[in-house]
């Protein structure tokens, strides 16, 4: 296995790139009210997504590799699903929480040992066994990692990482160039896609000097982007959009407002090509989540199915229930906490 190094990154030199444009945002907002993450689930297909609740002492595969060993979680999570496992959003009973976004940089050894982590199974791993960022951020360095490879996608589902806890503490994980980089701080509020976080930071320092005082912007602020759906466009925009929102009212408030700020991929918006074939990442949900109630509110728009609702996470793990629910139904409509645990 490759060694792997922990790096504290805040600064840097400004430079240009280009990437592919694979989508997803995630916004962390800090407020009287506790904190808000909205993120969004930006992909070519649907995901079916499903709400899974694991109890306490739950048993999980480290790895997708056959030979994976088991561990048991000291705390009970629910988060969602897509390709009927990878969890893409989780929070624990203590309001730690994480989710990931396509990160196409990413490179981690195939380690064949049974105790390492596999990529996709860290934030299961991450959420099940640490209370708060700090003490998942001290643990990361120590773990022996390796790369899943794909879970019934049409892609390798390379990947990276944000967490949050309801003190507001924040942070970005990397696996880059054989090393596991860590941004760690309640600052690191927006994480979209490649490239790697530092040059998304050159680019929004390079992007504010262009706006002026916050007290003369207005609809004809230049942003300093290329106004479209790349994802350091997109990290810019959320980023303008996030400072700009006041004190929420109430958690609710706090909700639609987070919401309405995080940036949405339009369907059928060229993005890239795939195979020689131009392909569209578009939005096929959103979910905006108050951690310390435990409030979540779903957007679901893919298909014939075009639906709000919410639920609540505590609620759900306080019923110490093993549950996988599916969120793509064309009839979810309000608050379905008590249909979801009547559910099994």
């Amino acid at each position: 296995m490759r060694k792997q190094l922990l790096t504290i990154l805040i600064g840097g030199t400004i430079v240009t790139a280009a990437f592919n444009a694979e989508a997803c945002s995630r916004l962390l907002w800090d407020t009287d009210q506790g904190i808000f993450v909205s993120r969004t689930l930006d992909w070519m297909e649907a995901t079916r997504p499903t709400l899974e609740n694991y109890p306490v002492q739950h048993e999980y595969t480290l790895s997708l590799a056959k030979n994976a060993d088991t561990a048991k979680a000291k705390y009970a999570v629910t988060g969602i699903a897509g390709y009927g496992g990878l969890l893409a959003d989780a929070y624990n009973q203590k309001g730690l929480g994480g989710n990931i976004l396509f990160f196409s940089p990413m490179e981690l050894p195939e380690e064949d040992d049974s105790d390492a982590i596999g990529s996709i199974r860290l934030l299961q791993h991450i959420v099940s066994q640490y209370a708060t960022v700090a003490e998942a951020v001290a643990a990361i360095p120590g773990m022996k990692l390796r790369e899943d490879g794909s879970i019934h996608s049409p892609v390798s589902l390379k990947i990276h990482y944000s967490l949050q806890d309801v003190s507001g503490d924040s942070a970005i994980i990397e696996m880059q160039d054989g090393e596991v980089k860590i941004w760690h701080g309640r600052q690191y509020t927006v994480m979209t896609n490649q490239p790697d976080f530092q040059q998304h930071l050159n680019n929004l320092q390079q992007a504010q000097s262009q706006w002026g005082h916050a007290d003369q912007h207005s609809a004809k602020t230049r942003l300093g982007t290329a106004a479209n759906i790349n994802p350091e466009d997109r990290f810019v925009h959320n980023h303008y959009f996030l400072s700009h929102l006041k004190e929420p009212t109430s958690i609710i408030n706090g909700i639609a407002k987070l919401e309405s700020a995080t940036f949405k991929i339009p369907h059928d918006a060229p993005n890239r090509k795939l195979k020689g074939k131009m392909t569209a990442y578009a939005t096929e949900y959103t979910v905006t989540t108050h951690p310390e109630s435990g409030t979540a509110y779903m957007r679901y728009q893919w298909g014939d199915s075009y639906t709000q609702f919410n639920y609540n996470f505590k609620e759900l793990q306080a019923t110490g229930k093993r549950i996988s629910y599916p969120l793509d139904g064309p009839l979810l409509s309000g608050d379905i906490t008590e249909q979801v645990s009547n559910s099994q």
